[in-house]
């Protein structure tokens, strides 16, 4: 049968099956798609971002506790692989925004917040690195009677306020050829006498040390 052959009324059968378009109907998909698109993207990446300090800075404080030298590369690298994820994302953002005039805030925007993250990333490894040669330890005056003229000595030498009773405080030593040497000491003056203790020995790497002023198991008799 000819395409252009009539049916039924004197319409032709090339009329019924022409697609006709309105000029007033326009494909608002494309637009609607493009703005679904960089709002999916911006969420995922503060998601990223968010996720990536949280997590960050989580491995930190485990490192921190655990002073495990396994812990701390192993932190590091994942860190770095975050680090690399958020780098991924900023330059999506860039690019986006570019080529979007009507979304460039939001997504400049976003992108200024992932870039937070860099420095962040590399204070991190700077402070694992920090801890790797450092002592730190908290002082607890044991005693019942308040201790002055307290100095650290041996390792890095550094003065203490006077401590009350259970009072505590925190001493962050850096480590040095004399601390390789020398025994961490910390000196103290109880009721008239002055009174010695070790706190470690011949430290080579980072340690958290919990010192309890007082023990008679570490006094150094004789000083």
């Amino acid at each position: 049968m000819d395409s252009s052959e009539q049916v039924g009324l004197n319409i032709s059968q090339r009329f019924i099956f022409k697609p006709s378009y309105s000029p007033h109907c326009t494909n608002t998909n494309v637009g609607s798609n493009i703005f679904m698109e960089t709002d999916e993207l911006i969420k995922r990446s503060l998601k990223a971002s968010f996720a990536s300090f949280l997590f960050g800075t989580g491995l930190l404080v485990l490192f921190f506790f655990s002073n495990s030298y396994f812990f701390a590369l192993a932190s590091i690298t994942i860190i770095l692989v975050l680090e690399i994820a958020n780098l991924f994302l900023l330059g999506s953002l860039a690019r986006k925004g570019l080529k979007e005039t009507e979304n460039r805030k939001r997504l400049l925007s976003t992108a200024g917040i992932i870039s937070m993250n860099i420095p962040i990333v590399f204070l991190y490894i700077y402070f694992v690195f920090t801890l790797f040669d450092t002592v730190v330890v908290r002082f607890k005056n044991g005693t019942n009677e308040t201790l002055t003229n307290i100095s650290i000595i041996g390792c890095d030498e550094r003065n203490i306020e006077d401590l009350r009773p259970g009072q505590t405080e925190i001493e962050w030593i850096p480590i040095t050829k004399k601390c390789i040497e020398n025994n961490i000491i910390i000196q103290y003056e109880i009721n008239g006498v002055v009174q010695s203790e070790i706190v470690y020995g011949y430290v080579i790497d980072g340690q958290r040390i919990n010192h309890r002023i007082g023990d008679s198991e570490k006094l150094m008799v004789g000083e």
